[in-house]
């Protein structure tokens, strides 16, 4: 399935939200999508299962989770949680398949583990009746982070945080706007990020209190990354025009990445580098490798064909020197990374050992 790109669609801006929908394309043919579904909310976040790759899950803006089979014709989906009392009541930011051991068989499995405004982290058994259980809620915390000034999507997702705050949907709660699991050592771990701009370190087995609380953000933070290289490493990127790079044993960030004077949207990690990343801010596409630099990106590209246009997704292609990247006007564009320096694996592993001692610098 690593030829197949689902893209969803919707909008973000308080009160025009309309009916969505979610695209599969194949990349052998960018003019007619291999599966095209209407979905009655605008889709926030899209994820494919790893374990069975035709299931297809997304997030909606009213708070609904669906599941679709792509690999069938039928244009509804397998599994939805319509009911009321079960949904969020926020936009769901981020919706994610992630391994999950079962004692009782002694096999691994999935859940499917969802993120929304309303700061609740929820996850769903998709073989027992879509049922649904709480990981965590988000608890706010008394400290005010930084305003923006430019009203672009940024500001936009920080609105319809605060629209839902004051419609009494967070409560005591922070907004969450994204999530990633730890796959390597302990698969309960997880990282969670917040509206509020701190970053915290939650737990399956204990959902009453966060583990850690990671601060050094300003603004929203838009995407929580663990480097898939080392699990001492994890990324995160924000509104408030920052990448930060922290060691989890520390609370506070060990590198900090400034790409443009922009709130950064989504950052990615390299399948095949472990010190390249990609990001993207409201008008640039960056290419980070800080083996080589932690001061200025090896690549910088900023589309001509759109001043206003917003990059709002970013992710390196499997088997592939090539980036995708999503944008505010619907579109999908790869580009192709070319006469791009080769890595040594050993090398690489230093520079990693090197940040996470927080004696990285520039090289020479």
């Amino acid at each position: 399935m690593q030829d197949i790109l689902a893209v969803s669609y919707g909008e973000f801006t308080f009160g025009t939200q309309s009916t969505g929908i979610i695209a599969c394309w194949s990349i052998k043919n960018s003019e007619h999508p291999e599966r095209l579904y209407s979905v009655p909310k605008d889709v926030m976040s899209l994820d494919f299962s790893e374990l069975h790759p035709s299931l297809l899950a997304a997030g909606l803006y009213d708070g609904t989770l669906a599941v679709y089979n792509v690999h069938e014709s039928m244009s509804e989906p397998i599994f939805s949680c319509t009911d009321h009392s079960s949904k969020h009541t926020g936009p769901v930011w981020q919706v994610s398949f992630v391994p999950n051991y079962n004692k009782d068989s002694s096999e691994f499995e999935e859940m499917l583990v969802a993120v929304s405004s309303d700061g609740e982290v929820s996850k769903w058994s998709v073989t027992k009746g879509f049922e649904k259980s709480q990981l965590m809620f988000l608890k706010k915390s008394t400290k005010k982070m930084s305003k923006g000034s430019r009203q672009t999507l940024h500001t936009t997702i920080a609105n319809s945080i605060k629209r839902s705050d004051k419609a009494g949907l967070l409560h005591k709660n922070a907004a969450g706007l994204c999530f990633d699991f730890e796959h390597t050592q302990d698969p309960n771990l997880y990282l969670v990020g917040t509206g509020e701009g701190y970053v915290h370190k939650c737990s399956c087995s204990y959902s009453e209190q966060f583990l850690e609380t990671y601060v050094g953000h300003t603004g929203p933070v838009y995407r929580v990354l663990w480097s898939p290289y080392n699990p001492k490493l994890f990324l995160t990127c924000s509104g408030d025009w920052t990448i930060r790079m922290w060691n989890v044993a520390d609370c506070q960030p060990i590198a900090c990445l400034n790409p443009a004077m922009k709130p950064v949207m989504d950052v990615s990690w390299s399948h095949d580098n472990p010190t390249m990343l990609a990001a993207v801010s409201l008008g640039c596409i960056e290419i980070w490798d800080i083996a080589i630099n932690i001061l200025d990106p090896i690549i910088k590209h900023e589309p001509v064909y759109a001043a206003d246009l917003e990059l709002t997704f970013v992710r390196f292609a499997h088997n592939s020197e090539a980036v995708v990247v999503g944008d505010s006007s619907g579109e999908v564009s790869v580009y192709q990374l070319c006469k791009m320096k080769p890595f040594v694996k050993a090398d690489n592993g230093k520079v990693l050992d090197k940040l996470i001692a927080g004696k990285l610098g520039v090289q020479e």
